[in-house]
Formats: C-alpha cells, sequence, structure tokens
C-alpha cells in the first residue's frame, strides 16, 4: 500500500502533465520539453494532495486481494487502475472523454497503478 501512496501520485502526475503538454499545446518538441519540465518543477507537488487518496485506496485493493499471496495479475491491475480514473473524473463532475484533461486522468491512474502493482509483486515460491 505504502507504494502506491509514495510513488502512484507521482507517476499519475508525470502522465498528466506529459499528456497535456506534448498533446495540448500547439508547441514545437523543444518547447514541450521546455513547458514539460516547468510544469515538473512547478506543478508535479500538486499530485500528492489530488492522488494520495485515490492511491491509497487502489493500493488497499491490492494489499486486501494479495494479502497472502499474489493472485492479482497485470490486467487486473490494468482494470483496477483505469475504473479509478474513471471514478476519479466523475467524481469531479466530469465524464472520461470529455476533454484531453480528464482523458489524461485516467490514463495516468491506470499507468501509476500498473507501475506501482509491479513495483510491489512478489515472486511466487
Amino acid at each position: 500500500m505504502l507504494v502506491f501512496a509514495a510513488l502512484g501520485p507521482a507517476i499519475g502526475g508525470l502522465v498528466v502533465i506529459a499528456t497535456l503538454v506534448f498533446l495540448g499545446f500547439n508547441v514545437t518538441t523543444h518547447d514541450a520539453s521546455v513547458w514539460f519540465l516547468s510544469a515538473t518543477i512547478w506543478g508535479l507537488w500538486l499530485a500528492y494532495p489530488i492522488g494520495a487518496f485515490p492511491a491509497l485506496l487502489v493500493g488497499g485493493i491490492f494489499a486486501v486481494v494479495d494479502y497472502d499471496r499474489q493472485r492479482s495479475t497485470l490486467l487486473a491491475a490494468a482494470f483496477v487502475g483505469l475504473m479509478a480514473g474513471v471514478v476519479w473524473v466523475l467524481s469531479m463532475g466530469h465524464s472520461p472523454g470529455d476533454s484531453l484533461m480528464s482523458n489524461a486522468i485516467v490514463a495516468g491512474s491506470g499507468i501509476a497503478t500498473v507501475c506501482c502493482w509491479w513495483l510491489r509483486r512478489r515472486r511466487a515460491s
């Protein structure tokens, strides 16, 4: 659960920032790189107050499912992460697919969940 809380918001935040900068602005690659660096420096900290609670909930799901041995799969991790992103977007009064931001949040949630799931999985003995 701690892996999700510690790394999930940062990974999701980077995905959202990258999506918005590289797909949301009509700029050159060099300018997009500068925007990405600036947005990461000034905005990544916001990922923690926004994403820590959903990350803890998702981490809790995997902590319960994988309590005594690894039961979850990559597909399950992707599904739970994407559904958490959809629920998060819906809770803000938006709909997935409404905007680039909504899509970025869903994608960021899914990618962060899969990354955290992969980092905390146990080797089968």
